[in-house]
């Protein structure tokens, strides 16, 4: 499981985790009022240094102790988190593509909050560093959910205003190797709202503004 958080709400989500059976749990440091990634697993990790860079504390990469596969998670930060006339998105996005590229042939998944769609998963247009997402694809990185339904118009977030983008979503490196047996976007879970299932406002009843992204894999043996 992938999930943002906070220096400050970290301990909290992590008892809350190990009381559901996640009890293998990386985190990053964020600074205060920043966000930091965190990746909790049922079945033991081991945590693989990265590099410092521009928001590093955002990116985290574990390898699944016993099987043949390393899990990153992103959350990319927006143009305007580095402030005015800010580069720090991109150059995020560059730095983090150095680092797992050189783990592209083997099996990886890259999962996050990219902060960014192409026109068709969102409102008609790019959004700021949308090019990435293409040169990801070009280099051999498979959106998981695009691989499964490459002519649905799904969304994962909802702004306030109603208006919907898909920016949420995991790619499976070019030496990936398992089969992809599902990739679904959810809004609800047993009596819970996790989020949206249509466009609008935002009911104050669900959980967040994102919907859960679920993959179902089958690593290759």
């Amino acid at each position: 499981m992938l999930t943002e958080t906070t220096a400050k709400r970290t301990p909290e989500l992590q008892g809350a985790l190990h009381a559901g059976g996640w009890s293998h749990i990386e985190a990053t440091s964020p600074p205060e009022h920043e966000y930091g990634t965190m990746i909790a697993s049922r079945s033991a990790t081991r945590r693989v240094p990265l590099d410092d860079g521009p928001a590093a504390h955002r990116a985290l990469l574990v390898e699944m102790d016993g099987r043949a596969l390393s899990v990153a998670g992103c959350y990319m930060p927006l143009p305007e988190n580095g402030g005015p006339g800010s580069t720090l998105q991109t150059d995020f996005l560059l730095w983090l593509a150095a680092k797992l590229d050189r783990h592209q042939s083997k099996a990886m998944v890259i999962a996050g909050d990219w902060n960014t769609c192409i026109a068709e998963d969102g409102a008609g247009k790019d959004l700021p560093c949308a090019d990435h997402l293409v040169s990801m694809k070009r280099r051999g990185w498979q959106s998981a959910f695009r691989a499964l339904h490459p002519e649905v118009r799904a969304r994962s977030w909802w702004h306030p205003s109603g208006s919907a983008f898909r920016i949420d979503d995991a790619f499976l490196s070019p030496g990936f190797g398992g089969t992809l047996r599902a990739a679904e976007y959810v809004t609800s879970a047993g009596e819970h709202a996790l989020a949206l299932d249509r466009q609008g406002a935002r009911p104050a009843s669900t959980l967040s503004d994102h919907a859960a992204f679920v993959m179902d894999l089958d690593l290759k043996a």
